[in-house]
């Protein structure tokens, strides 16, 4: 009886380098795929009039659920300070390599 396990073809060391850039280049043609499938958040539609299928009426009421739900949260500017603020969070960090 043969006891001998065999490995899928990544777990050899001859072939790793292969398929890490398989992987990798499988998940860069996702996220292009997606960078072009992902629709923007309701206001910048609003803003930009590219409704993308929306009526105006349709994302007004969606802004509205969104006002409702989150009631005193209001959209603000993205800056170096608030990013450096959140980077240097050893909290994120612990959660990401998890």
């Amino acid at each position: 009886m043969d006891l001998h396990v065999r490995t899928p073809i990544c777990w050899d060391n001859d072939v790793n380098l292969t398929c890490d850039s398989v992987e990798g280049a499988a998940t860069i043609g996702i996220a292009v795929i997606g960078y072009f499938l992902v629709i923007g958040f309701p206001d910048t539609m609003l803003a930009s009039n590219k409704l993308q299928g929306f009526t105006q009426r349709e994302l007004e009421i969606v802004l509205d659920r969104i006002d409702r739900d989150r009631r005193d949260s209001k959209p603000d500017k993205l800056t170096w300070a608030k990013f450096r603020e959140h980077v240097a969070n050893w909290e994120l960090w612990v959660y990401g390599f998890m």
